[in-house]
């Protein structure tokens, strides 16, 4: 009762806080995609690809530690890059059309 009373009260004191958190957390996933891709060799792997797997979550934490002003929009562009990056090699076949 008591985790979810505080739970509850930390939600209304700084709902800002925790959606910056919950987005940085889906950014650094979205990563891990192409990171698996190169692990599994062949022409899917590239260093870049390796780099920018790594980006996201470059971004993303940092990010929480902005104030929101900044965070919000640093966050929705990092979402919106990593939507382009994953757009670009799904049209390559690079990625599974999921």
């Amino acid at each position: 009762m008591f985790i979810v009373a505080h739970t509850q009260e930390s939600l209304a004191a700084n709902p800002v806080g925790w959606q910056t958190t919950y987005g940085a957390s889906i950014l650094s996933f979205l990563g891990g995609v192409h990171w698996g891709a190169c692990l599994q060799g062949g022409p899917q792997s590239s260093s870049l690809r390796l780099l920018w797997s790594v980006v996201p979550s470059l971004v993303a934490w940092p990010a929480v530690a902005l104030p929101p002003l900044l965070a919000t929009p640093t966050l929705a562009g990092a979402l919106l890059l990593a939507n382009a990056v994953d757009q670009k090699y799904a049209r390559a076949a690079k990625l599974p059309p999921w």
